[in-house]
């Protein structure tokens, strides 16, 4: 077994490489396993694991799994303990990278059971965007995931990349979240980037209407102004005009 998750990835670099497309699913799932089994001998593996995850994200150009590495993206705060040698050191080969659906849907299974709002954000950059199949399974897991949570708006980006198309109570969700910090145009930012149909938007926005008007959603009311908040809803969601 490997010492860390560090060591598994280390198997894909140049000098060692290790072909996906004869990895089968006894080997995937034992290195699920593997990861269950680190978790339950030290608790401390999660963070160690969650930084190597979060090295992963799926490139759409390559249709492959990569390590990101990029000094100057910001995402490498996810990974400060790393020296830049030992990120190098941890490039994919092009020719070998991870590809199978199989290895993504265990591997994101793995990961909702380690759930949080760090893990839910590494398992977005997981998410292969051209498999419609694990896209739907993994909108489901983020509309759940958002209704739940707090402070929610992010999942609603998350949504939008998986293809899903049921908006029902992100609306009022998100907007409570806020409460008495909610702004007119940060409420106009949440109706705007809610997934799904337009008729869906569209009864999703008029119900966290009634819902402010009614105090189920407080807001402070020098911020919050209802009946700009319903021209709004008539021009930009019902009409559509930009």
């Amino acid at each position: 077994m490997y010492s860390s998750a560090l060591d598994w990835f280390k198997l894909f670099r140049k000098d060692k490489p290790i072909s996906l497309s004869a990895v089968d699913t006894a080997i995937i799932t034992r290195f699920s396993k593997w990861l269950d089994e680190q978790m339950a001998e030290k608790k401390h593996y999660l963070e160690t694991i969650q930084t190597t995850l979060g090295h992963v994200y799926w490139s759409e150009k390559t249709k492959s799994y990569a390590f990101r590495i990029d000094r100057s993206c910001e995402r490498d705060v996810f990974v400060p303990n790393l020296k830049w040698e030992t990120k190098k050191e941890l490039i994919f080969d092009t020719d070998r990278t991870l590809s199978d659906s199989a290895f993504a849907k265990t591997m994101l299974s793995w990961m909702m059971n380690h759930a949080s709002k760090q893990m839910d954000e590494i398992m977005f950059r997981w998410i292969p965007k051209d498999q419609q199949e694990l896209c739907a399974w993994m909108g489901e897991w983020y509309y759940k995931r958002a209704l739940s949570e707090s402070k929610s708006y992010r999942y609603l980006m998350y949504l939008d990349q998986c293809g899903w198309s049921d908006c029902k109570g992100l609306g009022i969700k998100c907007a409570k979240d806020e409460g008495t910090n909610l702004f007119q145009t940060y409420l106009y930012n949440i109706l705007r980037f809610l997934p799904g149909s337009r008729q869906g938007v569209v009864a999703e926005a008029w119900a966290v209407y009634e819902a402010i008007k009614s105090g189920e959603i407080l807001v402070n009311k020098n911020q919050i102004n209802l009946d700009a908040l319903g021209e709004w809803i008539v021009q930009f969601v019902e009409k559509g005009v930009n």
